[in-house]
């Protein structure tokens, strides 16, 4: 089904080989499960089989690739879609449709599935993925993880020979992620074809064909493909005598006003705290953090930080640093150098560009596009662009989000230095893992209810 030989592929302008010398036979049926660090090339990998490169992301390209038959540099992507289907890193990319059901069934009236076999299809990818009780809501609405599923529903039911996921469980909780890796099993079980690129390998190793660690452009084989690094949790001089700098009293909001999501909702968060958000996509933590923010406004209560009301996102500029989900909706400038200086710059603050590129691993990409990195790289850009404005509070939404474990402890790690010089800091995540090593308390909402706050266990 895939055989390539000697792929080496480099963009434009860059002598540096982003693939470098791949050969690599999947057949028939089996699960190809390739980890490895952020940026080593697994996504840039998937676009060479998917026919982006060459025919979006121009480059120099050798070797031989051919899929399911095709050379897809010889081949109209229009073609190549309907053999080959991808679920990319960010879903925004493959949304187009107005509501849940128009968008699962949008790629099956692209390649022109008749009325049967089309309702068939959506109805199945919809109930696997957990889509049935948002047919009808307007996909601008749904959570970064409902997304994820929507788009991975649209792509399964097409019905492709080979399917490749580009990080497909970073965005889902933890029935999301037992959802998804059903689903995956099932195509295998079925002979589909699958090339998963994925930093959760311990979802999915004990189903895989095979395992390889991207490094530098090579595929490595190795059993061991995903060793944790995690080390004993850190503690800091965090203490509940100090000062409250969060305070949430009686809010409530709902973007259906007659139906409020979040109800008289009371919180407390001290300088210096770190605070850890988690919960199932939908239970209103990004939410949350655009209430803390000012970009949403409650309808009924207040929040105030350091005493002051925030009433607009004015009133917390350069107060409040938000990181989003979806890295790519705060990426502005032409390359990293800029993007970090422009926040500073419009607040006129002082900002030692330097010391955070070294810190954040960024200094080998100064004077590259933002946009041309991986999504793991666009997602420390973001960080440091938000950590260089040296924000009093620092909310991070999933920020471990197309992380490898180096990674995102190596992000995290800044974000803890920084409490240690009074920086309050508060995250969403669904990885227990990195709530439990951080944070000082864990917060679970459910539906907009606060349905746990506690101390994690050491």
């Amino acid at each position: 089904m895939i055989e390539i030989k000697n792929l080496s592929y480099s963009y434009p302008l860059s002598h540096k080989k982003i693939i470098n010398g791949i050969d690599l036979t999947v057949d028939k049926g089996d699960l190809v499960l390739i980890t490895g660090p952020s940026g080593s090339g697994k996504s840039t990998f998937l676009y060479c089989l998917n026919g982006l490169v060459p025919h979006v992301f121009s480059g120099d390209m050798s070797g031989s690739v051919m899929i399911a038959d095709v050379d897809p540099r010889l081949t109209p992507i229009s073609e190549i879609s309907r053999r080959v289907g991808t679920v990319f890193q960010n879903p925004e990319y493959q949304i187009f449709m107005p509501t849940v059901r128009e968008d699962v069934e949008f790629g099956c009236r692209n390649v022109g599935l008749e009325e049967e076999s089309l309702e068939r299809n959506s109805r199945h990818a919809i109930l696997e993925l957990g889509l049935d009780e948002l047919l009808d809501r307007d996909t601008s609405t749904l959570s970064a993880g409902e997304k994820q599923r929507l788009a991975i529903a649209g792509v399964y039911a097409v019905g492709p020979q080979i399917i490749l996921f580009d990080e497909p469980s970073t965005n889902l909780d933890v029935a999301g992620k037992q959802s998804l890796r059903k689903i995956i099993k099932e195509l295998k079980d079925r002979c589909y074809t699958i090339v998963l690129v994925e930093h959760d390998t311990a979802l999915f190793e004990d189903i895989a064909t095979r395992i390889y660690v991207m490094e530098n452009g090579v595929l490595k084989t190795g059993d061991d493909a995903h060793k944790s690094t995690i080390r004993e949790r850190k503690a800091h001089n965090f203490c509940q005598d100090f000062d409250a700098i969060i305070e949430v009293q009686d809010v409530s909001y709902g973007y259906d006003k007659s139906s409020p999501f979040f109800n008289h909702l009371n919180m407390i968060i001290r300088k210096q705290e770190v605070v850890a958000f988690m919960g199932n996509n939908g239970s209103g933590k990004t939410t949350f953090f655009k209430l803390l923010m000012g970009i949403l406004k409650p309808q009924e209560g207040r929040i105030a930080v350091a005493g002051d009301i925030i009433r607009s996102i004015d009133d917390s500029a350069g107060r409040i640093g938000l990181l989003f989900q979806n890295p790519d909706e705060q990426l502005f400038a032409s390359t990293v150098r800029e993007e970090i200086m422009l926040g500073p710059r419009q607040l006129k603050k002082a900002c030692d560009c330097e010391d955070i590129m070294a810190r954040f691993d960024l200094k080998k990409y100064e004077y590259v596009h933002p946009h041309a990195l991986s999504k793991g790289e666009r997602q420390k850009v973001a960080f440091a662009s938000v950590a260089a404005l040296r924000p009093d509070i620092i909310l991070l939404d999933e920020p471990t989000t197309g992380l490898d474990e180096k990674s995102w402890l190596a992000l995290m790690d800044y974000a803890f230095s920084l409490v240690k010089e009074g920086t309050t800091v508060l995250f969403s995540t669904h990885n227990r893992k990195v709530a439990d090593f951080y944070a000082d308390r864990v917060v679970v909402f459910d539906k907009g209810r606060v349905i746990s706050d506690e101390i994690p266990k050491d």
